[in-house]
């Protein structure tokens, strides 16, 4: 194993590694002065209305003093993965084209923030879609894992913990609006209880109802769950 002189960033491996990284971003924030920004660890967006041409500008002067600061700091940008996205309701938006250090910024339909898709529009349409079909697998392992035990109690506890889980991740952001987005996300759960029934009976019932199922397991539907939240 050989030794080698770090030039730039922070040291790596270390107790003081999140401490030395906030004191070597704390002064970032300061160089935007046309736009809002939000920064989480290493990763930063910037925001800003864009009504007018000029308004595209001072965003571009934002960009251009990000890319002077990394140079400044001896800190590389990975380029290749900042990305523009636009929320509007106009059928011809402004749609500037920004730079950094030259380079063209790609433009993005989507954006996964923290394991949350966002879309142009904000209906988290692909968001749920993805995470549906995330759980159902999730769903499936439970089952195959899960033929031997017979306890009510223990299946609950997985689903509650690998299943419902996965469906309740930051469930205020994304909450639909259209039915049937929520009848499709309801339906996991009604899966599961289903599984539950023949757990408990040793045979399926296709044509009991989704409400009696959650009455007999005390389960509330995962829609009035949000709406608690």
């Amino acid at each position: 194993m050989s030794l080698q002189v770090g030039t730039s960033g922070v040291p790596q491996g270390s107790n003081l590694v999140p401490l030395l990284f906030i004191l070597f971003i704390n002064d970032l924030t300061c160089v935007f002065k046309y736009s809002e920004c939000l920064l989480f660890a290493d990763d930063l967006k910037l925001f800003s209305s864009i009504c007018s041409d000029l308004d595209s500008i001072l965003l571009q002067r934002n960009l251009d003093s990000l890319f002077k600061w990394c140079t400044d700091n001896r800190l590389h940008l990975n380029i290749e993965k900042c990305s523009v996205l636009s929320y509007t309701r106009k059928t011809q938006p402004l749609n500037h084209v920004y730079k950094i250090n030259n380079l063209v910024l790609s433009r993005s339909n989507t954006v996964t923030d923290l394991g949350i898709i966002f879309d142009t529009k904000l209906d988290f349409s692909q968001h749920i879609d993805t995470m549906v079909s995330k759980t159902y697998r999730r769903l499936g392992i439970l089952k195959r894992g899960t033929r031997e035990i017979s306890s009510e109690l223990t299946l609950k506890v997985l689903y509650c913990a690998h299943v419902r889980s996965n469906l309740e991740y930051y469930s205020i952001i994304w909450d639909p609006n259209y039915r049937n987005k929520i009848e499709f996300i309801e339906r996991i759960q009604n899966n599961f209880l289903r599984y539950l029934l023949y757990k408990k009976n040793g045979f399926y019932l296709q044509d009991i109802s989704s409400s009696l199922l959650r009455n007999i397991f005390n389960m509330p539907s995962l829609s009035s769950r949000r709406d608690v939240s």
